[in-house]
């Protein structure tokens, strides 16, 4: 077995528990959103047929813990469709000036503040950001079944789920931010220890870093 390499998955921390406004969903733009899988986007259409909204993300309160008083680099997204978070302006910029590859990102404006803690508070901008495939899942590793195509077997969901990810090294791309090449879609980040460090050195807000180990 090889030498392991720690790579770590980026998200949202917990909002409900910092006074950190969350998106608890969002209408459809008029401009493309190519983040959203052609699946997510008909469902989207059809909910917003019947429940028309206004083009944007929604922010609210939780409805447990300290309301909404600060805008986050890291957004949670509490919506049915992807992505579980966006991330402001701040963030993309510090990632480009660090050369980490960014693939696409869609700017989603606010279309309502229901928080009204935050109504006072210029929000930054928010993206959907998307990189590029860097490394592998090992499957076998991480206990997920595959088919004849090596492509994993997710219903029903293997157990223990979520499981413990593993990451084949010897496929990884070299970059700094990547996402899976076998699994899941660009809007999955994943990264080394140089982005880990960069977001403390700017202290973006309301994110966290979960380690996954590759082999």
């Amino acid at each position: 077995m090889g030498t392991k390499i720690r790579f770590f998955r980026i998200q949202d921390a917990s909002s409900s528990t910092k006074s950190y406004a969350w998106a608890a969903g969002f209408g459809l733009l008029e401009t493309p959103m190519p983040f959203l899988h052609p699946n997510q986007l008909a469902r989207a259409v059809e909910f917003g047929k019947k429940n028309p909204r206004s083009p944007g993300l929604y922010i609210e309160d939780y409805d447990y813990g300290p309301k909404a008083r600060k805008w986050p680099d890291f957004l949670g997204h509490g919506g049915v469709t992807s992505p579980s978070h966006f991330v402001s302006e701040t963030v993309i910029e510090d990632l480009r000036a660090n050369g980490a590859p960014i693939a696409r990102v869609t700017e989603m404006p606010i279309a309502e503040i229901q928080a009204t803690g935050l109504r006072s508070i210029p929000p930054p901008k928010y993206f959907a950001l998307e990189t590029v495939p860097g490394i592998e899942v090992d499957f076998a590793a991480s206990g997920i079944p595959t088919d004849s195509e090596g492509k994993p077997i997710l219903n029903p969901l293997p157990k223990p789920w979520p499981p413990i990810w593993r990451l084949k090294a010897s496929s990884w791309n070299g970059a700094d931010l990547f996402s899976y090449s076998n699994y899941g879609g660009p809007l999955t980040l994943i990264c080394t220890e140089k982005i880990v460090e960069l977001a403390h050195k700017q202290r973006w807000s309301n994110c966290r870093f979960e380690p996954i180990w590759a082999i």
